[in-house]
């Protein structure tokens, strides 16, 4: 079995790259076979209590790795005028999860962040977490997390990855705040894949501003960035979006690219990536990096009109068996007003 990658496009969430978007980008990945590797992509939802919960897996094997992400809703296919967005990754020793919202219709604008020494994190938009899980412990059957704050019966997706070929390792690293090369080592492995959270923040902890990056990038080169922002206590609001392919990390501040990295090279024990444009500060970057399958990152514009519509799945040099898509609804590279970001898999 294999896995990849590709970054997807707007509203819809389907499998397919090869230019830019029409009306909205697209960021997504797939996956391929190599080795042994298992995926398994599900749901389910938050005991909105504090203690241990239990989520069964069907991979009869003990998961290497384990994403989660939530759109912060307690119901499948509902919508609302706040924004929120939780997402956390673990090698199942080291988790790593950062949580942002926005609040909806105020008079003087809400927003706020968290990066936490977690797997999962919600935050409200004025700064408190009001959900927050860590991994207690993973098995051939289920993986186990605990409540420690729980407020919502909160809908949550997850990937779980595992085989005996499969590599994880989740790494927390600083921004270059200085323009050139930086490289990140022992990670123990040269990874095939390389997924990156960040808020902008120096340390672990909640702060206001709703700020975030996801970056990715591929032991072939291809790699991509999104980037959100969301501005505190300003009347009017004030959010941007960005999401260039020629990057793995960025952020934006004020509605301006405030930092670049794109990927150089994967290798032997880590990973090293070039910023061209420098950091305002060392802020904290926690990275997943996978090795034991095949993996494409890739990018593809919507196709257009009334939905539903099926869309020409891309072409790979593997099969796949996992994919995850992601989209902000901007052109490439272009930062856009509003804040926006999706992301599913399969």
């Amino acid at each position: 079995s294999a896995y990849g990658f590709y970054r997807l496009p707007p509203r819809r969430v389907t499998v397919t790259p090869d230019s830019a978007p029409v009306d909205k980008p697209t960021w997504f990945r797939e996956q391929g076979p190599a080795g042994n590797a298992a995926f398994e992509v599900g749901d389910f939802t938050a005991n909105g209590s504090i203690g241990s919960q239990t989520i069964a897996h069907s991979l009869a094997q003990t998961p290497k790795a384990i994403i989660l992400w939530s759109g912060g809703k307690t119901a499948d296919g509902t919508t609302s005028g706040d924004g929120f967005m939780c997402f956390g990754f673990t090698d199942t020793t080291v988790s790593r999860a950062v949580g942002i919202s926005t609040d909806d219709a105020v008079a003087s604008s809400a927003a706020a962040r968290a990066q936490r020494n977690a797997i999962f994190v919600a935050i409200n938009p004025a700064g408190t977490v009001t959900d927050e899980a860590t991994l207690t412990s993973v098995s051939t059957t289920n993986f186990i997390i605990n409540w420690a704050t729980a407020t919502s019966a909160l809908r949550i997706h997850y990937m779980v990855i595992a085989g005996a070929d499969v590599q994880a390792s989740v790494d927390e690293w600083t921004a270059n705040t200085v323009t050139g090369l930086k490289s990140v080592t022992g990670i123990g492995f040269q990874p095939d894949l390389v997924l990156h959270l960040a808020t902008g923040a120096v340390s672990l902890g909640t702060f206001s501003q709703g700020v975030f990056c996801l970056g990715a990038m591929d032991k072939d080169g291809n790699q991509f960035a999104q980037a959100v922002e969301s501005r505190n206590a300003l009347s009017p609001s004030d959010t941007a979006r960005y999401g260039p392919s020629l990057r793995c990390i960025t952020l934006l501040t004020s509605g301006v690219q405030d930092c670049a990295a794109r990927f150089i090279s994967m290798d032997n024990d880590g990973f090293t990536t070039q910023w061209s444009d420098a950091a305002a500060n060392t802020f904290l970057i926690a990275s997943l990096s996978l090795k034991g399958f095949k993996v494409r990152i890739g990018n593809d514009a919507k196709v257009t009109g009334a939905a539903p519509v099926n869309q020409t799945a891309i072409t790979l040099p593997f099969a796949t068996t996992a994919f995850l898509a992601t989209s902000i609804w901007v052109t490439d590279g272009v930062v856009n007003t509003h804040a926006a970001f999706a992301f599913g898999g399969a």
